[in-house]
Order: C-alpha cells, then structure tokens, then sequence
C-alpha cells in the first residue's frame, strides 16, 4: 500500500471519538463506515489519527482534487496498483486486508460505483469514508451503513445529513 499521510492537526480531546472509530473499524461484520461533520471539524484527522492503528494494508484517497468522474486512477495509486479496471483493482486487493480511506467523498458521487464493486468482489476491505454533514454543528458522527445509503444521503443534500 502507499503511504499514509501524516494527520496535520494533532488531534486534541477527540480521545473517546477516536477509540469509538477505530473499535468500528475492527468489528468484523463492518465493511462500510462513514464519518460526517461539517467543513473543519476535524474529520480528516481523525480519520488519520484511526488509521494509526492499523499498520499494514491503509490506502488514503483525497477526491477533493480529483476531476476525472472515474476515481479507478485515484484509488488504483493509492493502493499502489496499476488497475485499470474495478475487477483488476479488486483481483489485486482480493485476499489481502484493506482499510481504503475515501476523504471528500462528496466531490466524486461516481466512486460510489467503484466502492460498491470493490466491496462486492473483496471481503477483506473495509472502507472509511468522509463526507459532509450538517453545517452549524461542532461535532461529527460515524455509521456503518451501505454505500448506496451513503450515496442517497449526498443527493440529498442537507436535509439529509445528520
């Protein structure tokens, strides 16, 4: 896998957040865990701060600068693979334990149909991923939920966030 970036912000009294994220992460039944909040509380971070305690087989995938409608190249380097396709990108991620962190999910709405096939094809991924939620608050929240509850929740904008 590719490296993980360093966290920029040190992550300061989000202790029990943290250890509620990364306890999700680890239980075995969960594929697909989004965490929302609005722009600069901290959701990156905490993100980085969780993947810490995963050391092998982390992939960090910023979409924010991504313009290509298909994510395939982005979340292909960040896997540290040539994958042209999803079934190629998931014969190469099959049988090995991955933690992919999607950040700025919102941005890129056609990852979802990557996602969804890579969790399809892949039982040994998981996925973290980052999006928006409700402006106005100072919190965030994680879930487990599928990709396509995920995706209806972007659409529908606001009024859909937690």
């Amino acid at each position: 896998m590719a490296s993980v970036p360093e966290h920029a912000r040190p992550l300061v009294g989000r202790d029990t957040e943290l250890a509620g994220l990364i306890g999700l992460l680890r239980e075995p039944g969960v594929r697909l865990v989004t965490l929302t909040g609005p722009p600069g509380v901290g959701k990156t971070s905490l993100a980085l701060a969780a993947v810490e305690a995963f050391p092998e087989g982390v992939a960090v995938v910023d979409l924010a600068p991504v313009r290509d409608p298909d994510p395939l190249a982005a979340i292909a380097g960040a896997t540290g693979t040539d994958a042209a396709d999803v079934d190629s990108l998931a014969r190469s991620l099959a049988g090995h334990d991955v933690l992919l962190v999607l950040d700025n999910l919102e941005h890129l709405l056609p990852a979802a149909a990557v996602v969804t096939g890579l969790l399809a094809t892949c039982p040994r991924l998981k996925v973290l991923a980052e999006v928006p939620g409700q402006v106005g608050t100072c919190a965030f929240h994680w879930r487990a939920c599928t990709i396509a509850q995920e995706v209806s929740r972007i659409r529908q904008g606001p009024s859909g966030w937690p």
